[in-house]
């Protein structure tokens, strides 16, 4: 918990106070902001850590903060509390990769296990992007060739047919493909077309 960062945004100013207040108290990193853009503008959307957002906000509500968030690929998860909470908004702050949708009043335990499972979820996806970074590294120390074999093996072409597109040799091909699997840290070539498939889905940390 210590080392996470908890972004409180919330426009009630004794309403956020008071919940810094009580995140502090229990150990936690915790920042507060009047609003969704003053948050955007001034977080790192990078941290490690997670969101605590009120729903009904001026300019930018709590769901369209989610999606903001979505769409500048922070891996930040928010949990959206609200005094005004009914189905379609929980639907709507569901679909948008919310952790859940708290209904004020809640209960202080009821908070406490959502940003346990909000910050659980923030390491597991700090880690992917730890290994998409690791393996993107890997693929810029292939050289150019070996890149264009890469390609066109995952593409299903069989060596020979890869020596005639390339103008290699069958041998050199071959040669290729074995280095370019120890290279990536695979033992075939499924498996370097699914951890590919999985790092172009995984944001880069941008660090």
């Amino acid at each position: 918990m210590n080392e996470a960062a908890i972004f409180v945004v919330e426009d009630d100013d004794a309403g956020r106070e008071a919940l810094l207040a009580w995140l502090t108290a229990r150990g936690c990193r915790a920042q507060g902001f009047p609003s969704a853009l003053d948050f955007l503008a001034n977080a790192n959307l990078q941290a490690r850590g997670c969101v605590i957002s009120d729903f009904r906000m001026p300019g930018m509500n709590g769901t369209q903060l989610q999606a903001e968030l979505n769409e500048r690929q922070s891996v930040l998860p928010v949990i959206i509390v609200s005094g005004y909470a009914d189905v379609p908004v929980a639907v709507q702050a569901m679909q948008q990769g919310a952790v859940t949708l708290l209904e004020k009043p809640y209960q202080n335990d009821e908070l406490w296990d959502a940003i346990s499972d909000a910050l659980t979820r923030n390491f597991y996806a700090h880690q992917q992007i730890e290994k998409a970074d690791s393996v993107r590294r890997r693929l810029a120390e292939l050289s150019q060739t070996q890149r264009k074999v890469m390609q066109l093996l995952i593409a299903g072409r069989p060596n020979k047919a890869v020596a005639n597109q390339l103008n290699l040799g069958l041998r050199t091909v071959e040669r290729h493909r074995q280095q370019i699997l120890k290279a990536m840290q695979v033992d075939s070539l499924p498996e370097l077309a699914t951890l590919l498939a999985t790092v172009e889905q995984t944001p880069a940390s941008n660090c």
